[in-house]
């Protein structure tokens, strides 16, 4: 009995003192599919569609819409999305998908993204959003350290179909840096 009940102590004190770092750096996420290293093929069609999607940006000023006849739909994925530890060159989906129901709708995301650190030093987040399902819509990318007020964009032209929103981490190089980020999507 004594040796059981010393053996059990033992094993409970061995447990609490393994850090989860010990078992790898998974992403910490809420509602995110695992992470997904870019493969040589999807990391040159990424750049591709980026340098599409960069020519014909239009970025948002805040929520300055007019939608006098439609009422926003919170999306499945609202009214969080959250991350952390998202590795440089690799990409994440949200586990819960949402439904467009016409075509040429509006999907509108709401973020703040940020290195995965205590302090940022010369490190800035860049990452790119995607709406993904039968098909993919261009990706909208943003670069920035967004902490104490969010950044706004939108997805136009949405096609009628189910989607999942696809985040993936754009740093490389000396500025690589594992990032971290929640928002909120909506579409109309």
């Amino acid at each position: 009995m004594k040796t059981t009940i010393v053996a059990s102590i033992a094993l409970s004190l061995l447990t609490c003192a393994v850090t989860p770092s010990a078992f790898g750096d998974e992403v910490n996420k809420s509602g995110f599919s695992a992470q997904h290293k870019m493969t040589a093929n999807e990391l040159a069609q990424h750049q591709k569609e980026l340098q599409t999607a960069n020519l014909q940006r239009v970025q948002d000023q805040g929520y300055k819409f007019d939608f006098s006849n439609k009422d926003p739909k919170p999306s499945l994925t609202s009214p969080n999305w959250s991350y952390s530890a998202l590795w440089p060159g690799h990409y994440i989906d949200t586990n819960t998908t949402y439904t467009t129901t016409t075509n040429g709708e509006q999907v509108v995301v709401k973020l703040v993204q940020y290195p995965d650190l205590a302090t940022y030093g010369s490190y800035v987040a860049k990452a790119s959003y995607q709406l993904v399902g039968s098909s993919y819509i261009q990706p909208y990318q943003v670069t920035g350290n967004y902490d104490s007020t969010n950044f706004t964009f939108s997805f136009y032209n949405v096609p009628i179909g189910t989607w999942r929103l696809r985040i993936f981490n754009d740093t490389s190089g000396s500025g690589a840096v594992n990032m971290a980020g929640n928002g909120y999507v909506y579409y109309y």
